[in-house]
């Protein structure tokens, strides 16, 4: 137990200091005041020893720690390395360096002639992976622009060339993206598989993970253990498993697991006994010692829960029969998991979830079969088997049974897992009636989260921030219109995008998607949206018809579509008003188009314009602005794109107008929520 409050106070007094979770560190705080208190309160030595370690690990928390090296060059040593970068380490401070070479690698030291700078990266897209927060919370917030470097050690085993050759087995592409994503956790973000098995929820199934690790070295103990007593058959077994560890040695979980699996072979040759909850807690510790910032590491804190949830919920469960354990371990096994899996897929599914369990001991053998493969001098045998495991995840669809949610903030979760772990207290002391009030309690919490009350009482536009594209959400009430998609070559919008926004605002269904018109950025992640969520009717300037749909009337004001066959000249531009606020979407219309639309609508009202072509000079005509004198002008474009959207002179028309400007390149997704008669940006 000792161990374990050391634990939680060094991970409390890290985080107190970040916003983003000095709620949790604060509870933690709490909680550790309370044991203390209660149980150590005449050990003064460990009541300072904890003192001590808050006290420390705030101030590493607090403290920018900055490289010596500062006259031009870098020495440091490979820490992590991925797809176009590494980071480097020199004993202070962690670097970022853009870099494809192969022949370095992990563990290798490199000096680098060049200058630092603060490091940059794009704005993320709506819902997409955050780059630069990741990068901030693993301890990096400056990187080295180098003219020239030199390798100064090269570590003998170089990882790089292992999976090369690793992969050089595999037959075809599918075989090689397999293995990639089972045995080296590289996730191929392009792939239309991996992103199939994304948005169903099942990433955990591809992505080898500490209970891999854990689950293969169990397979090979007891296989040997036919012929060795434990010691031998333990220690042998964490043999076989070290190449694989060793060639994932940066991910958090596969190390965790490692460590934790070397010292429980230290203590069985030694004779050693020691308490299961220490066991648990050195791997961590040791961890937080060679990088603290892994505490903010997702693996970190999942595995982290898990594990202490495994150890303390043995007490409750010991008194249920074998079956009975089991069912109810799952089940609480699947409440902890909820937060995490929103974390990523802003839903929960029970059928995914159930299929993630009857799945992962399957998947643990279809990665020791690969690990197996290196033997072969093909993986041809395997491949086919490999393939026909992807095809079956790839086909699984749950989706109508989704139950949509945002993250967690950090009141909710200390919230939810407060009560989780009362309701076990009191289970576990047979106070029914506090029982009962944890489970309705939990109940609420998740009706809290799962319940679209927002959806009843407001009426939001949204406008996504699809990068270079168009894409315009309008939820009035449960009934959803989405004007355009978005799209691009290399990067899946829906999966990626729109859908995790939808879920995040509780939305199951796309009742209507109007197409304005037929570019690659206004449609192209259509196919991808229909075949990942729920899609009613698709409209385009060739099907459209005025209607009233639960109140709400589109107009769509270009009467000339038909007459041009330059796409951008049949854009239809989409015209609606919702409580008492007016709305045009302008698509890609020219200036010529919007000239007419003056004549044609002498009388129109617009508040809100989405301005045409993403703010190139080829709309937004200072005429048309003049005439329409809205309140402000939503530009929807991508970071530093190459088409120089916005152009100067449209934002210097709408200025001049005194029309506010708003930009998702600047502002990510832009949303306006109406209450009845009044506006809330």
């Amino acid at each position: 137990m000792k161990l374990f409050i050391l634990l939680l106070s060094i991970i409390s007094g890290f985080t107190f200091s970040n916003k983003e979770s000095w709620i949790i560190s604060l509870t933690l705080l709490i909680f550790i005041i309370f044991i203390l208190f209660k149980k150590y309160r005449k050990n003064i030595c460990f009541i300072c020893t904890i003192i001590i370690s808050f006290c420390l690990f705030l101030l590493l928390g607090i403290i920018t720690f900055r490289t010596f090296q500062n006259n031009g060059e870098f020495i440091g040593i490979v820490i992590s390395k991925n797809n176009g970068y590494m980071v480097l380490y020199d004993g202070f401070e962690k670097i970022y360096f853009r870099s494809n070479d192969i022949n370095i690698d992990f563990l290798d030291i490199i000096k680098i002639s060049g200058y630092y700078k603060d490091v940059f990266v794009y704005r993320p897209l709506e819902s997409a992976f955050d780059f630069k927060k990741y990068l901030k919370n693993i301890g990096i917030s400056r990187e080295i622009s180098y003219t020239n470097y030199t390798t100064l050690f090269n570590f003998p085993i170089n990882i790089e060339q292992i999976k090369i050759w690793m992969l050089d087995k595999c037959n075809n592409d599918y075989c090689r993206e397999i293995v990639k994503t089972y045995l080296f956790s590289e996730k191929d973000y392009s792939s239309e598989i991996f992103l199939r098995i994304k948005n169903l929820g099942l990433i955990n199934l591809i992505s080898l993970s500490g209970m891999y690790i854990s689950g293969i070295h169990y397979i090979f103990y007891k296989f040997i253990n036919r012929w060795k007593d434990n010691r031998v058959s333990y220690c042998v077994a964490l043999i076989f498993v070290m190449p694989l560890v060793f060639i994932n040695i940066d991910r958090v979980s596969i190390l965790r697991v490692f460590i934790y699996l070397v010292i429980r072979c230290f203590l069985l040759f030694k004779g050693l006994r020691s308490s299961n909850l220490s066991i648990k807690c050195i791997p961590y510790l040791i961890i937080i010692f060679i990088d603290r910032y892994s505490i903010y590491n997702v693996a970190f804190v999942l595995s982290l829960v898990i594990s202490m949830y495994m150890h303390f919920s043995s007490f409750y469960l010991y008194k249920f029969n074998k079956y009975k354990r089991k069912i109810i371990n799952y089940m609480l096994f699947l409440f902890l998991l909820i937060p995490f899996s929103v974390l990523f897929n802003y839903s929960i599914n029970i059928l995914n979830y159930i299929v993630s369990i009857v799945l992962i001991p399957i998947s643990k053998y279809i990665v020791l079969l690969m690990y197996i493969g290196l033997l072969l001098p093909k993986y041809y045998i395997l491949s086919d088997v490999f393939q026909l495991y992807y095809a079956f995840l790839y086909k699984l669809d749950f989706k109508y049974l989704n139950i949509n949610m945002d993250a967690f903030s950090q009141h909710f979760l200390v919230i939810y897992y407060l009560i989780i772990f009362l309701f076990l207290y009191f289970s576990e002391i047979n106070f029914t009636s506090k029982k009962r009030l944890f489970s309705i309690s939990y109940i609420a919490i998740l009706l809290i989260k799962t319940l679209p009350v927002n959806n009843f009482i407001f009426n939001k536009v949204s406008f996504i921030n699809v990068g270079q594209g168009d894409a315009t959400l309008i939820q009035y009430g449960l009934y959803n219109v989405l004007i355009d998609t978005g799209g691009s070559l290399n990067n899946d919008i829906a999966v990626n995008s729109l859908i995790p926004y939808f879920r995040r605002n509780k939305i199951y269904k796309i009742d209507k998607v109007y197409i304005t018109h037929y570019d690659l950025d206004h449609y192209y992640a259509l196919d991808s949206l229909k075949e990942n969520f729920i899609v009613g009717e698709v409209i385009d300037y060739n099907t459209f018809s005025m209607k009233k749909d639960n109140k709400l009337l589109i107009h769509n004001l270009n009467n000339y579509y038909d007459k041009y066959v330059e796409e951008n000249y049949k854009s239809m531009i989409l015209y609606f008003e919702i409580s008492k606020k007016y709305f045009l979407i302008m698509g890609d219309a020219p200036k010529e188009i919007e000239l007419k639309l003056i004549k044609d609508y002498p009388n129109l009202r617009v508040d809100y314009l989405k301005v045409g072509h993403h703010g190139s000079n080829t709309s937004t005509a200072e005429q048309f602005v003049k005439f329409l004198q809205p309140k402000e002008a939503i530009i929807s474009c991508g970071e530093n794109n190459i088409y120089k959207h916005p152009n100067s002179e449209t934002l210097e028309v709408l200025t001049e107008n005194n029309v506010e400007i708003r930009r998702t390149d600047e502002e990510g997704t832009i949303s306006y929520k109406f209450l009845r008669w009044f506006i809330v940006k």
